[in-house]
């Protein structure tokens, strides 16, 4: 009995959101649409430190972040109408809705941020409204969409291709060692959430 493929999957690569080359060649975050001073700057801040470490060995650890800020859209992009269903699935991964008036109390400072307050109280941008989670949960989230990458890496590209490999040095009367050897080389990034 053969292994049936698990159906692909989508997946983010990076979870936590994606700099721009501008940005990470030293422009200001600030020019982002949902800018939060005082979390943006840091993330741009460690993602420039982690790309100078692994340039150089000798380079400063980069700091790590203490909690993780997502924006989620609560209004439908079709009816314009509220519909909560990602908001309860950010809540059941630990986030929860960040008030405008709390957003000093979190580091942010909502002057120079580009959130606004909601008619809730809530801190948002258009039809996204601001979530927050701890680090160890963010850090976990982090881990297994990870692994569901890795996995699906693993399903959909590595073991069609070893599959592929073993099919031609059978075909051609040659064995692993004389024949084709398949080597995927992947790279294990680490979590903006360590914990020391």
């Amino acid at each position: 009995m053969t292994n049936k493929p698990l159906p692909p999957v989508r997946v983010e690569p990076n979870p936590f959101g994606e700099f721009s080359e501008e940005q990470l060649n030293g422009a200001p975050a600030a020019t982002d649409k949902f800018y939060l001073s005082g979390y943006s700057d840091k993330r741009q801040a460690r993602e420039l430190a982690t790309r100078e470490r692994d340039k150089s060995a000798g380079a400063p650890k980069p700091a790590a972040l203490d909690r993780r800020f997502q924006y989620v859209s609560d209004t439908s992009p079709t009816t314009g109408m509220e519909r909560r269903d990602k908001i309860t699935s950010w809540i059941a991964r630990g986030y929860r809705i960040v008030k405008y008036d709390e957003l000093a109390a979190l580091g942010i400072d909502a002057e120079k941020s580009t959130c606004e307050r909601g008619v809730g109280g809530e801190a948002r941008v258009a039809s996204q409204v601001l979530m927050v989670c701890d680090a160890p949960t963010a850090a976990y989230h982090y881990n297994q969409n990870q692994e569901l990458i890795a996995n699906q890496f693993r399903v959909n590209v590595e073991e069609p291709l070893q599959e592929a490999g073993d099919h031609y040095n059978e075909r051609h009367g040659r064995t692993g060692k004389s024949g084709t050897r398949i080597t995927v080389d992947t790279k294990v990034s680490k979590t903006p959430f360590e914990l020391e």
